[in-house]
């Protein structure tokens, strides 16, 4: 995405699939985001929605299907460390985390069902297979969670320690866990 003159993001999305064309859609800027808050983007897992979370702690979904922006959230606190879409229900949910917290957004409707501060700050997290990964530099862990959406994370299904966490990633089943970690390399491991 790039801001044009008037202060909208363009963001194009392109279609892989034959050979329909791409569409442009706009997300208004607003004065107080800064040039150097980060972009991030994702998908839902059939391709319906596409987010947006930028200016530090909001989010803009929009329905590709129509090309309409359908919700907007913004987090309460933090600014956003990564997001996912859990389409396992009856209504889509849109996943959230930020520096301090996890919160769960109903798509339809716009209702924060879950909002949970983590124990500790993160650093990282990565959403995928409906799992969740986070990082938290003050004990130099990195733990897995089962159900990103359910109301209480319980306890983790997986633990590691490793010092100076640069980035996590999970594969897409959320059974492969990644860690890059600063003068040392990096490491997977099977969930």
């Amino acid at each position: 995405g790039r801001a044009d003159s008037a202060g909208l993001l363009k963001l194009s999305v392109v279609t892989l699939r034959g050979y329909a064309p791409g569409r442009t859609l706009s997300l208004l800027d607003p004065p107080a985001c800064s040039s150097r808050s980060p972009i991030t983007y994702w998908f839902s897992d059939s391709g319906r929605y596409l987010a947006a979370a930028n200016c530090g702690n909001r989010v803009t979904v929009w329905d590709l299907d129509s090309g309409e922006q359908v919700r907007e959230f913004q987090a309460s606190a933090g600014e956003v460390v990564t997001g996912a879409f859990d389409e396992s229900g009856r209504d889509a949910t849109l996943v959230v985390v930020t520096g301090t917290m996890r919160s769960v957004v109903n798509v339809a409707t716009g209702k924060t069902e879950v909002e949970d501060a983590f124990a500790d700050p993160i650093s990282n997290a990565a959403l995928a297979g409906g799992r969740i990964a986070v990082y938290t530099p003050s004990d130099s862990r990195i733990r897995v969670y089962g159900n990103a959406a359910a109301p209480r994370l319980g306890r983790a299904l997986f633990e590691t320690g490793l010092d100076r966490v640069g980035g996590v990633a999970l594969s897409g089943d959320g059974n492969t866990l990644a860690a890059g970690y600063v003068g040392l390399g990096g490491a997977a491991n099977r969930v």
